[in-house]
């Protein structure tokens, strides 16, 4: 029987894998749903998310397409039920359960990591405008990838794809939104990632003097030009990651988690 959602994940390691995959079986419409796991451990098939997307979304049969990391566990069970429902209607939404407006402001109720470290203040599951959204889940209809696709020229490494098919969508007149529920995202980022800062100068350069007037997504916020982009990378290639090594990486993980009971009688 034909499923109306295809969940597309790229695996690498395979304990995360099962634990993503524990938690996308509890889903309350898990009867509606595939799961096309991207075996690609050592970056052994693809090498870039954006091709990798684009295949496994050409394999997909479902109308709607959620894009999700291996390191995400839904622990709100009505989620992709919720974006199934409210996507299939909108067909040119570019719907994320994190992201960023013009202002740079971060929107999620994402958890980091299992100990439920959270950074931003909950929205609750309100449908919030943005300017892209965060790659570790988000969703389209299927109609909207057939139109946009993944960019793999541009975003040839695995960063950055979710800002880019997000530009594209505003480009081509389309919306991105944010509605997130408190999931967990197994992992505190990290900021020495040679990939990102490349990927961010290509995006600068693909748009710039286009309408698209800063790259803003859930780590970065510069005015699309490439003297923004200098200045972003001397700070961040040099300064930034040196503070971090300073402070330790896992001084990041006193950061006392807010609301840290939301979620104990789910659990």
């Amino acid at each position: 029987m034909k499923k109306t959602i295809s969940v597309i994940v790229i695996k690498s390691r395979e304990d995360q894998y099962r634990e993503a995959e524990h938690w996308l079986q509890m889903q309350s419409c898990y009867t509606d749903m595939e799961i096309i796991c991207l075996e690609n451990e050592n970056n052994v098939h693809f090498s870039s998310a954006a091709a990798a997307l684009n295949h496994g979304a050409a394999q997909a049969t479902g109308e709607i397409l959620v894009f999700m990391h291996q390191d995400v566990y839904l622990w709100d069970t009505t989620i992709l039920e919720q974006y199934r429902n409210f996507l299939s209607a909108r067909k040119t939404t570019i719907l994320g359960v994190a992201g960023a407006d013009t202002s740079g402001t971060v929107y999620t109720d994402i958890y980091e990591t299992t100990d439920k470290i959270r950074r931003n203040p909950p929205t609750n599951g309100q449908q919030i405008p943005v300017v892209s959204v965060d790659e570790c889940l988000f969703a389209m209809h299927r109609e909207l990838w057939q139109k946009l696709r993944f960019d793999p020229v541009c975003c040839d490494d695995w960063h950055c794809y979710a800002m880019d098919i997000c530009f594209a969508n505003t480009l081509a007149g389309g919306i991105n939104l944010v509605m997130s529920f408190p999931i967990c995202h197994d992992s505190l980022g990290n900021p020495e990632q040679k990939g990102f800062w490349r990927g961010i100068h290509r995006l600068v350069e693909k748009y710039r003097g286009t309408t698209i007037e800063n790259i803003t997504g859930c780590c970065v916020h510069i005015p699309c030009t490439r003297f923004a982009y200098l200045k972003y990378d001397l700070t961040h290639r040099i300064l930034y990651p040196l503070n971090y090594r300073l402070q330790g990486r896992e001084a990041l993980r006193s950061i006392p988690a807010k609301n840290p009971q939301q979620l104990t009688d789910a659990l």
